[in-house]
């Protein structure tokens, strides 16, 4: 619950003025602001196996709640959740100064909390970072908050690349990274994506994207270091 005047600003936010208000959207009594601005977001997945359901329930519970701990801890906040999936942005509907870093750290505390008691390889953690529409949709009586960008998008699909190509728990874009200067990240691979991108015009459009991907150092697969060298001339040009 949130109205738009609440929403706070920053100089993160991308290439416009920081009251800049991209869409407004009237339907009879109902209006949305949105805004542009630069976020990370988590997706985390949680697998709970073959449970019965007072099992579940409890698991359940424990792990929503050590989430929502985290995310308030850590200055997040949740956009989107249910017992298997929870999204949280970080910068999106207040100002988050260091939110690569804030969001990683949340990535961690969940990966040490939540991973203790569910199965073995049974959480997935993704983090990236893009601009996106941020800001309050209402609709007749009701106001809710909403993030909608490419961040978004990407970290839902890199959730199940980590499972499925890189054999790890989390994987972080190079986006993210850029803002994690002192964590410790092993380059994993380079992977191509396709999702919905917001330009500095407020236009939004899908577009493939290409992108190197990092894991924890001390959760390496054997595609460690695979494009390495294409990695550091990449910086270099940028």
């Amino acid at each position: 619950q949130g109205s738009a005047d609440t929403l706070s600003t920053s100089s993160d936010t991308v290439n416009l003025d920081d009251d800049t208000v991209l869409a407004v959207g009237l339907m009879g009594n109902d209006q949305a602001r949105l805004f542009a601005r630069k976020v990370t977001i988590v997706f985390i997945e949680i697998l709970y196996g073959d449970r019965n359901v007072a099992d579940f329930t409890e698991m359940a519970s424990f792990v929503l709640e050590r989430i929502s701990i985290g995310a308030r801890r850590y200055g997040g906040v949740i956009d989107d959740l249910s017992p298997k999936e929870v999204l949280v942005s970080f910068n999106a509907h207040h100002a988050c100064v260091t939110h690569e870093a804030q969001a990683f750290d949340f990535a961690m505390r969940v990966l040490r909390e939540v991973g203790e008691v569910v199965d073995g390889n049974a959480l997935r953690i993704a983090i990236d970072t893009s601009s996106a529409l941020v800001g309050v949709m209402v609709a007749h009586t009701r106001s809710f908050r909403t993030v909608y960008g490419e961040a978004v998008n990407t970290a839902k699909k890199l959730t199940s690349l980590a499972s499925t190509a890189f054999e790890t728990d989390v994987i972080i874009s190079e986006r993210t990274k850029r803002g994690l200067a002192r964590k410790k990240l092993a380059l994993a691979d380079r992977v191509v994506l396709e999702s919905d991108s917001l330009d500095a015009g407020g236009m939004i459009s899908a577009e493939r994207r290409s992108m190197f991907v990092f894991v924890l150092h001390d959760r390496c697969s054997v595609m460690q270091g695979r494009h390495a060298k294409e990695y550091q001339d990449a910086l270099l040009a940028l």
